[in-house]
């Protein structure tokens, strides 16, 4: 059985009307061909698949099947290094923030000085993609106090979108564990306006936030506008 005939075969069969994909091609911002399958469709192509030889599978111009040639690979090889020289070899097909959201999961990071190593490789790149990647891997460790202060200190400006993105979607789970000490951080630290106001906007959108401290945090918002109004 040719793998990626068979895999291209059931991407095909699973293909959405135009209407579905054209609203989904605006969400993910991909610029591959896109077949607009949902997440739990992939992932059942990946688990059935996950074991086979993928010495056959290429690159190809699909969204879909870049996905699962990305993460089936990641989940059979065999190293921490091997994954990074991978995902390097492959920025051309992470064009989506939806890639590295579905895949850095599988990236075998254990231990936090593993995690810190793999940040500084990434986020020195300037590519958008690889540094998302960067952040994302701290969400391994999103609620272990003991590395709070070291994860708060890796938080930087960037001029890319999806970078800005990750890095109030991380602050916002911090806040969730570490409401206090993110609360100080936001206040104080020199960090965009930009990046805290997504953050706070993130963590006023959960349900695991108290009333009490996403009220907190809006003041903090009303703050960093100018309007410095009392809630």
């Amino acid at each position: 059985m040719n793998i990626e005939i068979e895999i291209y075969k059931r991407i095909s069969e699973a293909k959405k009307d135009e209407k579905t994909i054209e609203w989904k091609r605006k969400i993910l911002n991909t610029k591959m061909e896109l077949f607009g399958l949902y997440a739990k469709e992939v992932e059942s192509i990946i688990k059935e698949f996950k074991s086979a030889d993928f010495r056959e599978l290429k690159k190809r111009n699909c969204f879909e099947l870049n996905q699962i040639y990305l993460t089936i690979n990641l989940i059979q090889m065999k190293n921490l290094a091997e994954q990074e020289l991978f995902l390097k070899n492959n920025t051309d097909i992470i064009d989506s923030w939806a890639i590295t959201d579905c895949t850095y999961q599988h990236l075998k990071i254990k231990k936090f000085e593993e995690a810190i190593t793999f940040f500084d490789e990434f986020s020195n790149t300037n590519i958008e993609m690889l540094i998302r990647y960067a952040y994302l891997v701290l969400f391994k460790f999103k609620n272990c106090k003991e590395y709070l202060q070291d994860i708060l200190g890796l938080f930087k400006d960037s001029s890319f979108y999806y970078v800005n993105m990750v890095e109030a979607w991380l602050l916002s789970f911090l806040y969730i564990s570490f409401p206090s000490e993110v609360y100080e951080y936001l206040k104080d630290s020199t960090i965009s306006n930009d990046i805290k106001l997504k953050a706070i906007s993130k963590i006023c959108d959960s349900f695991r936030v108290s009333d009490k401290d996403k009220n907190l945090v809006k003041q903090l918002r009303y703050n960093f506008k100018g309007i410095g109004v009392n809630l």
